[in-house]
């Protein structure tokens, strides 16, 4: 099991001001500098993406895209800067909380104060590293504490700080009530569970091979390329070869199906070989056959319903695509999908405390 650890400044009600701490993953944010990510000009990791490359200009205070765009965004030059991406949920009375954009929460300047923008349909993807603070535009806040908030807070605008593709993934989990409750309410069901549990710190070497063999929490929960190329590749048209055994009912092709990959344990060679009995015998199996054997792992896997509502149902290439990444734990941990477990697990959680 992977060790973790509670760490003091959560506990303290003066003294050291709180690290920020992902409300929904429990994750520490890491500190852009110690990360040796480039945080100012030209060199912003964000501006080192493709599509942002063209909008660079030098002297620039800020420059705001839409958040939607760094949500939906894998960072490939920077794969971990995600986790310094960040909104606030900021407080502005006991009942009255608002979202912010999205920014890059790096070390603390302005006596320990972070800064995020206003519009929440917004994100600071670039722009002098020191410029002066215009409240019109971004919110200058102190990150909250879990628990009680030190006595330096008092007068402070704090904030409840969030990840900003925790919480574009938090929208797109079906079915959970949180998501229609007030942002007070919301704080509250977090602040609720993570007194009750430990956040997640990687704070040794040790740990960091723990961490990487079993699961990787500074892989994007949210956005997953392994399964975009999954579904790419199903795309592509496969040629199939005309057999006898093109017409081979239904039942029978399934019974030999079954047989060739079972519902649980199966391996890549279980895989390949299914895949080379569709494409020459040219079978169209049940969907309910390929939800079997992911069952355990549906839910990792919301693109798949995406792509079900717009009337491209999946296939047979698609789920073998996604029972791959499931078969060799490996690789499960190496694309992100067991931080996407975790994150998942920590969010169904929270849904349980709303519901009791």
């Amino acid at each position: 099991m992977v060790r973790r650890t509670m760490v003091h400044p959560h506990a303290s009600t003066s003294g050291v001001l709180p690290e920020p701490a992902c409300l929904l993953c429990g994750m520490l944010i890491p500190n852009t500098r110690r990360s040796e990510f480039p945080d100012s000009g030209k060199s912003h990791p964000l501006l080192q993406e493709s599509q942002w490359k063209s909008l660079w200009k030098p002297g620039l205070e800020h420059l705001l895209v839409p958040s939607r765009e760094v949500e939906n965004t894998f960072t490939t030059n920077f794969p971990r800067l995600w986790s310094c991406l960040c909104r606030a949920i900021i407080k502005e009375s006991d009942t009255k909380y608002r979202l912010t954009g999205i920014n890059l929460i790096q070390d603390r300047h302005l006596n320990g104060s972070y800064y995020v923008p206003n519009d929440p349909t917004k994100a600071r993807i670039s722009g002098k590293k020191d410029f002066p603070y215009d409240g019109r535009v971004f919110t200058r806040f102190y990150a909250a504490s879990i628990k009680r908030q030190p006595r330096e807070y008092k007068d402070k605008t704090i904030g409840y700080v969030v990840h900003a593709h925790c919480w574009a993934l938090f929208g797109q989990v079906e079915g959970l009530k949180l998501r229609d409750a007030g942002l007070a309410k919301f704080v509250q069901v977090c602040r609720k569970y993570w007194k009750d549990h430990e956040l997640w710190q990687i704070y040794s070497d040790f740990d960091r091979l723990l961490y990487t063999s079993t699961m990787d929490i500074y892989r994007n929960p949210f956005v997953l390329p392994a399964i975009r190329e999954a579904i790419d590749c199903a795309k592509i048209e496969h040629f199939r070869q005309s057999s006898c055994f093109n017409n081979l009912p239904l039942e029978l092709a399934i019974s030999i199906c079954q047989w060739v990959c079972p519902i649980t344990d199966y391996t890549e060679d279980d895989i390949k070989n299914t895949r080379n009995l569709l494409l020459v015998f040219g079978w169209e199996l049940p969907e309910w056959f390929w939800r079997a054997r992911l069952n355990s792992h549906l839910h990792l896997f919301f693109e798949l319903d995406k792509a079900s509502k717009i009337g491209s149902p999946a296939d047979w290439q698609l789920w073998l695509n996604l029972m791959s990444l499931v078969a060799d734990r490996s690789r499960f941990v190496s694309t992100g999908l067991a931080n996407r477990e975790r994150v998942l697990g920590v969010m169904l959680a929270l849904e349980k405390i709303y519901a009791d």
